[in-house]
């Protein structure tokens, strides 16, 4: 599972030392593509202020992880210390 081991790098990279709370929203948000994403497919990651950050595959919600810490967290992969892609995050940042 690549996106798996991917999403685990830029995590590790970017929120080293999670707390126990923050540690289980990443597993959970990890969950959903253990075996729900296959070649073809649409991903879509939201953040939804007061409701959290949204994971669906091909339009179904698959979670719903609670939390701005989750979402600083997950935005740390791209435009973190370490980003995934210092040239995707440029371009996303306009530079």
């Amino acid at each position: 599972h690549q996106w798996v081991e991917g999403w685990q790098e830029g995590f590790a990279k970017n929120t080293p030392s999670p707390d126990a709370a923050l540690k289980d929203k990443i597993d959970q948000f990890l969950k959903c593509f253990t075996e729900t994403v296959k070649k073809g497919q649409e991903v879509q990651i939201t953040y939804v202020p007061d409701k959290g950050t949204e994971v669906m595959v091909n339009q179904q919600v698959k979670a719903t992880i609670l939390g701005s810490d989750f979402m600083k967290a997950l935005w740390s992969i791209w435009f973190g210390k370490q980003p995934a892609s210092e040239s995707l995050m440029k371009g996303m940042l306009g530079k």
